[in-house]
């Protein structure tokens, strides 16, 4: 896999088509599912959803409501992060947007950062079961988060921080070089954002009509 790209092998299943609208919606020429990527996002999705009656770490009801509520932005992501990039998820929760992403890119190291436990215990549990060798789950708070794999190359947070404070921790965690993303709940055409400078942004559609922006910033 290059830079940039996830697999465009379309075989089209039962959980696929669950993905047809949300994928079109992504504006992102090309966009597709592999067959194996399909079965192990259904599989990530019957998992959250039997942990989620004791855990309540979604509001999703169905594998429908998850692929068109929440795959986008793993779908999003994995066109934007470089090959091979170490990756911190901030306040992970049920996994995602980390999760999905770790099944669309097998190629990057995604550390999962998680305060809470019996959500930690669900990250590990999927990512045994789903067989994620490049994913981990870390208890406990992002100030006490250390790794010996040195600072990371791109820090991800969703719904967990308002934007504004989330920019200054993110940039605090990755290299200096490194990029930090974040998820916003609207479109968002500015310029700056808590004193840092866009570099970039992606304006995506989901099916049932909200409209989110993925904007990075890179640490100087």
């Amino acid at each position: 896999m290059t830079q940039n790209q996830v697999s465009t092998s379309y075989v089209v299943g039962s959980f696929q088509k669950k993905l047809q609208g949300p994928l079109r919606q992504l504006g992102i020429a090309g966009i597709a599912c592999s067959e194996g990527n399909a079965r192990e996002l259904e599989a990530f999705c019957s998992l959250m959803l039997k942990w989620n009656a004791s855990l309540n770490i979604t509001g999703a009801k169905s594998a429908g409501d998850l692929a068109e509520e929440h795959l986008p932005d793993a779908f999003v992501l994995a066109r934007f992060i470089d090959q091979g990039s170490q990756i911190v998820d901030v306040g992970t929760g049920g996994g995602l947007p980390a999760l999905p992403l770790a099944v669309l890119r097998p190629d990057l190291r995604i550390n999962m950062i998680e305060p809470r436990a019996k959500r930690v215990a669900f990250l590990r549990t999927a990512v045994r079961e789903l067989s994620l060798l490049g994913a981990q789950a870390w208890l406990g708070r992002v100030e006490d988060w250390k790794t010996d794999a040195g600072s990371p190359d791109v820090a991800i947070s969703r719904a967990t921080f308002a934007p504004e404070e989330w920019l200054p921790i993110g940039m605090g965690l990755v290299r200096t070089g490194g990029r930090v993303y974040a998820l916003l709940n609207d479109r968002w055409d500015e310029g700056t954002l808590a004193g840092f400078r866009c570099r970039g942004q992606h304006h995506y559609g989901l099916v049932r009509g909200q409209t989110r922006t993925l904007a990075w910033f890179d640490k100087e």
